[in-house]
């Protein structure tokens, strides 16, 4: 018998997903809080964190129409946590990077990774910061980011794609790395 939706029956009666459900709540809960706390914009912040949020909730529901509804919930999850740790800096880095580019418009930007079940980095790009996720590729690390943004990182090179003014790919080595 069911006791609601497909996902809340899920959650109820797998342990992995409550886990990872209780996981999210947490950090969300957290990004809140880091959003309350910024000294300008942070109610503007709250209400975009809150539209994530629905957002994440929709996408997650709809994994009831997918090929392995489980396993869309899972990954779901997992991109969430990663997410919100990665953009709010809910824990600790395990890599900051400065890269020096070759590119007339583009001096340089920074990285920086989390250790998230689904790998994070943030790119920090003058006043622009976006989240990406690692992809499989026999390239190097790949993130792929937010509104065309990724990097194919192999040692201390790096192919850097940038969306504006065009989609532009840039040649960058490592500057420094704490």
């Amino acid at each position: 018998m069911s006791t609601g939706t497909f996902v809340e029956d899920l959650i109820c009666n797998d342990p992995v997903i409550f886990e990872l459900d209780q996981r999210v709540q947490t950090r969300f809960e957290d990004a809140l809080l880091a959003a309350e706390g910024l000294e300008t914009g942070a109610e503007k912040a709250v209400l975009a964190l809150r539209d994530e949020q629905e957002l994440f909730l929709m996408l997650r529901a709809g994994c009831l129409n997918t090929m392995n509804p489980r396993g869309c919930v899972f990954g779901r999850y997992e991109r969430r946590e990663a997410y919100l740790v990665a953009r709010w800096t809910l824990e600790e880095p395990v890599a900051r990077t400065r890269w020096e580019c070759d590119g007339a418009d583009i001096d340089a930007f920074s990285t920086v990774a989390f250790e998230t079940r689904a790998r994070s980095i943030r790119f920090e790009d003058g006043d622009t910061v976006s989240i990406g996720f690692r992809r499989l590729s026999s390239k190097g690390q790949w993130y792929v980011g937010e509104r065309g943004r990724s990097i194919v990182i192999r040692g201390e090179r790096a192919t850097y794609t940038r969306p504006f003014p065009k989609q532009t790919e840039y040649v960058c080595r490592v500057a420094q790395t704490n």
